[in-house]
């Protein structure tokens, strides 16, 4: 007798197969969306440390703080007069909106929608603060 290789997936074993990637593909997309938000609430902490900086460096050359706003418009040229150029520095505003008042506290604001719902989350950091409080975490 002449036994003939076996060529080709059973139905069975394709079907397990694609069962198998989707579940790993659904459990890695719903992780993908908290690892996102982790990520831009570390840059916007980031960020504001570093306008406390720029702030105190302009107190101690100017003798005051300096207000400014950083949005999307404010933050894409060097030369406009927001935070950038008043605080030399070089912030983009893609997912944060980044403003500073005259007593040196800053402020990043952003709006997302997350599990479908519109929110709003709000960092502040006052001058002599060591970390940003958080309103709507």
């Amino acid at each position: 007798m002449i036994h003939r290789g076996r060529k080709g997936f059973t139905l069975l074993e394709i079907m397990t197969v694609i069962i198998i990637v989707g579940i790993l593909a659904t459990i890695g997309f719903t992780h993908y969306g908290g690892v996102k938000e982790n990520a831009l609430n570390r840059e916007a902490v980031a960020n504001l440390r570093l306008i406390q900086a720029a702030e105190k460096i302009y107190r101690m050359e100017n003798g005051s703080y300096i207000a400014c706003a950083c949005s999307s418009t404010a933050c894409s040229s060097i030369a406009s007069p927001g935070c950038n150029y008043l605080l030399k520095l070089s912030l983009t505003a893609q997912n944060w909106a980044y403003a500073v008042d005259a007593s040196g506290t800053a402020t990043a604001r952003r709006t997302a929608v997350i599990g479908g719902t519109s929110k709003t989350r709000t960092y502040t950091l006052t001058i002599n603060a060591l970390e940003p409080s958080c309103n709507g975490c």
